[in-house]
């Protein structure tokens, strides 16, 4: 939550620190659905920074996660997010 707060505020060092702790987090817990989640908020800061490279893979693995649980809404979100310069 305070990392999309951040986005939000364009506070893009304070999200990425955040999403990353929950990244941790959700790891430790199994949470594949809220690692899926905190994955696609990194890669949309990764946008914000225009860092691609290191947006696509956190997309790819999202879309790995979502479709590995079946969940149909979070692969649409990924996909949403992916931005057609990031597929190069």
């Amino acid at each position: 939550m305070l990392g999309t707060v951040a986005i939000d505020q364009r506070e893009f060092q304070a999200a990425s620190n955040s999403l990353e702790q929950a990244l941790r987090i959700r790891r430790e817990l199994g949470d594949l659905r809220g690692e899926a989640r905190s994955l696609n908020s990194l890669a949309i800061v990764f946008m914000y920074l225009g860092d691609l490279g290191r947006g696509r893979p956190q997309l790819e693995r999202v879309l790995a996660i979502c479709q590995g649980i079946g969940d149909r809404l979070g692969e649409a979100v990924a996909l949403a997010v992916w931005p057609s310069r990031m597929s190069k």
